[in-house]
């Protein structure tokens, strides 16, 4: 997720619950989320509105992250050779937990 893809979505939050962070507070929040896709972060927006009836803390943020299906934050790249295209080309292969 870019960084200006994050402000926006992180003012939704702020405009919602009446709370602004800190630029340092942002810049921490950017730092746990950048690998979150805009759209993944949109549904985590999505469930903070849903479940939360006050502004979360960067702990409860993860903990919604973790608890989706798509966590990225414990996603670990490891090269391995490809059966299929000979390393012809970059592929990516996820482990499931």
């Amino acid at each position: 997720m870019k960084i200006e893809e994050f402000y926006e979505e992180n003012k939704k939050l702020e405009r919602l619950y009446e709370k602004e962070l800190t630029e340092e507070q942002t810049q921490e929040w950017y730092k746990a989320l950048k690998k979150l896709t805009v759209i993944q972060y949109r549904y985590v927006v999505g469930e903070i509105y849903r479940t939360l009836s006050y502004f979360p803390k960067l702990a409860q943020v993860l903990d919604i992250v973790k608890e989706t299906k798509f966590n990225v934050l414990e996603q670990k790249e490891e090269k391995v050779k490809c059966n299929k295209c000979n390393r012809k080309r970059v592929c990516f292969i996820y482990k499931r937990n």
